[in-house]
């Protein structure tokens, strides 16, 4: 009887830590995503910025004279 009551205990514990580590991973994976998607928009706006400015060089470069 004591053993089984052990078994339950611990098997209670060990179901409250798994659901502990649960919440944890689901706030963490939340996060990361947030932070995965902002670097994605920082780094996309970047480089559409880097790609306009050097399409406005390239063409003003390569344009004839008479164009100027």
């Amino acid at each position: 009887m004591q053993n089984n009551r052990f078994c339950k205990a611990l098997i209670f514990s060990n179901l409250d830590n798994r659901c502990d580590c649960e919440k944890y991973l689901q706030s963490y994976n939340a996060l990361f995503v947030h932070k995965v998607s902002c670097f994605y928009k920082i780094i996309t706006a970047s480089l559409l910025s880097i790609f306009n400015s050097c399409k406005v060089l390239y063409f003003h470069y390569n344009e004839p004279a008479s164009l100027l």
